[in-house]
């Protein structure tokens, strides 16, 4: 099962998702919850961010569940709201994303979850081009993941979306 935004949600933006080419490779089923727009918190108000749906995939019988977004969040939630890495309520981003583990881990108890984050992109002040930020965002890089996440053998990464798989 594949949760995430539009680099998940099949859609006219591309021919192949991340998610085909592991298809492709592996032959695994793909159960698509991907929903354009979307993040761990962007969309809240339309009942449609990532912890919000869970209830709604819970007839789903999924191997591996991976979450492939944030680059919503990043680009279009306030700094001010993503609040702090050990937040645990869905008032800061951070806390959604607790939230959505939290959720995953009630619903599917003995699936493996893998978090699969985008590089962080802004709009260059000068020429108002998206420009990507090389840095991997701290609040999901695998050194950074709090201890009450690790204990529930989340997985976490960091990829830009257009790597081809070989």
């Amino acid at each position: 099962m594949v949760i995430g935004d539009s680099i998940t949600e099949k859609n006219f933006r591309t021919l192949a998702n991340y998610h085909d080419f592991i298809h492709a490779v592996t032959g695994v089923g793909i159960i698509n919850c991907g929903v354009s727009g979307s993040g761990y918190k962007i969309l809240e108000n339309k009942n449609k961010a990532f912890y919000q749906r869970i209830s709604s995939y819970a007839s789903y019988e999924p191997d591996v569940i991976t979450v492939f977004g944030g680059i919503n969040d990043i680009m279009f939630v306030p700094e001010s709201s993503f609040g702090t890495i050990n937040d645990t309520t869905t008032d800061t981003v951070f806390g959604c994303v607790y939230t959505l583990i939290n959720s995953l881990r009630t619903t599917f108890p003995n699936v493996p979850i893998g978090i699969i984050s985008p590089l962080p992109q802004k709009v260059c002040a000068t020429c108002q081009a998206m420009v990507l930020v090389w840095l991997q965002p701290h609040w999901l890089d695998a050194t950074s993941v709090p201890e009450n996440l690790k204990q529930q053998n989340v997985s976490v990464t960091s990829v830009p979306p257009w790597v081809p798989f070989s």
